[in-house]
């Protein structure tokens, strides 16, 4: 692989279609949690992605909250069976039921949408790597050291630099997100609520973690677009 490449990202459009279709079953519907997985589950059943519901104390009323993994073990093992990307959604324990309305469902197919995206990135990382090497493992919730190191090492810059470009092209064109990273205008940028997370953790743009993602980004802009 040439240094300046990226991964391709999984069938993101195709992807972006399926969960739409999900609509006429969520919007406008009361669901309980059971049903709403299911339907989260038909959608990426062709994906090869497993979904699951965890209750917690943790999430707002109203609110849903998902995590996403991919486990290069599984994925070694080739079993039709065990899916090796996972979805995770989180209800509060407390709420039986959900509602969407349409913009409240968009925003729930974008938050599915990324998070099996920035896995599929992973994915493709192993692969290329023949799943002899471990990539990066999530963290959770640590801040400072524990977590730059964990945004510096390079499969996670690069499934960010996916992440953020699909935010950016999301609200504005590809000519316009070229030109501010050109420019060094960079107030578009918090748009992105990965890129402000990167930069709240290194603190400006001018360190090689920052310039590596910044690189990675806009040849996902040219890649999305």
């Amino acid at each position: 692989m040439f240094i300046n490449e990226v991964t391709k990202p999984y069938a993101h459009r195709k992807l972006l279609a399926s969960l739409k279709s999900m609509e006429p079953e969520i919007v406008g519907q009361r669901l309980d949690k059971y049903k709403l997985t299911s339907i989260v589950q038909d959608a990426l059943e062709p994906y090869r992605v497993e979904v699951e519901f965890t209750n917690t104390s943790n999430v707002p009323k109203d609110e849903i909250n998902m995590n996403a993994g991919y486990s290069q073990d599984v994925d070694k093992w080739n079993d039709p069976d065990h899916y090796a990307t996972n979805l995770d959604l989180l209800f509060n324990n407390r709420q039986r039921t959900y509602s969407f309305s349409k913009e409240g469902f968009d925003e729930l197919v974008i938050r599915i949408n990324d998070a099996i995206g920035h896995e599929r990135i992973h994915q493709r990382q192993a692969r290329k790597r023949k799943l002899q090497h471990p990539g990066s493992e999530y963290i959770g919730p640590e801040k400072g050291k524990a977590e730059r190191d964990y945004l510096r090492k390079p499969d996670e810059v690069e499934a960010f630099s996916y992440n953020i470009a699909s935010e950016l092209l999301r609200r504005h064109d590809k000519e316009t997100i070229i030109n501010a990273f050109r420019t060094g205008d960079l107030s578009i940028l918090k748009d992105s609520i990965n890129f402000v997370a990167y930069l709240s953790s290194f603190e400006d743009t001018d360190n090689k973690t920052m310039r590596n993602l910044i690189n990675k980004i806009l040849k996902y802009i040219e890649e999305l677009s």
